[in-house]
C-alpha cells in the first residue's frame, strides 16, 4: 500500500497529500514496516507530506477486484440513508476534505455501523469536487 503520512502522525496513511482520505490506520508496531521516501509541502497549508509505503499480506477474500463493486454498494447505501433527513447533497459540490468534516457531524445520527459510515464517505470523497487530486495521487 502506498499513501502520504504528516511527520509525527505515521499512524495515518492518506490517500493524497492535503487530502485527508484515509488509507489506513496502523498499529504502533507496524508503523516500524513503513518505508519513507520523498517529502512535499502541500501548497494551501505548508503541511510537509511524506510518500509512504506499507508491505504486508491481506486474506484475498477481504480485497474486492474493483471500485466499481465497492462504489456499487455505497452510492444506494448513501442515496437512502443520506436522504432521511434532508435532500441528497450532490458528492461533486464539495471537496473530499469538507466532506470529512460533513460525515463526522452527520455520520452518528444515522445509526450505521462505522464500517458503513466510512464506506460512505470514501465514496463521496473519491466523487468529490477535488477527486481528480485523488487521481493525479494515485498515479505518482
Amino acid at each position: 500500500m502506498q499513501g502520504w503520512t504528516q511527520a509525527g502522525a505515521e499512524r495515518a496513511i492518506y490517500a493524497a497529500p492535503g487530502i485527508r482520505v484515509l488509507h489506513a490506520v496502523l498499529s504502533s508496531s507496524a508503523v516500524e514496516m513503513l518505508v519513507f521516501s520523498e517529502q512535499i509541502a502541500d501548497p494551501d497549508t505548508a503541511q510537509l507530506w511524506t510518500k509512504t509505503e506499507l508491505q504486508g499480506w491481506i486474506k484475498t477474500p477481504d480485497l474486492k477486484p474493483s471500485l466499481r463493486d465497492i462504489w456499487a454498494r455505497a452510492e444506494p447505501l448513501f442515496a437512502q440513508r443520506c436522504t432521511a433527513c434532508h435532500q441528497r447533497r450532490i458528492p461533486h459540490h464539495y471537496t473530499a476534505n469538507q466532506w470529512t468534516s460533513h460525515l463526522k457531524v452527520m455520520g452518528p445520527r444515522t445509526g450505521l455501523p462505522k464500517d458503513d459510515q466510512f464506506l460512505i464517505r470514501a465514496y463521496l470523497q473519491y466523487h468529490a469536487k477535488d477527486a481528480d487530486r485523488l487521481a493525479r495521487a494515485a498515479v505518482q
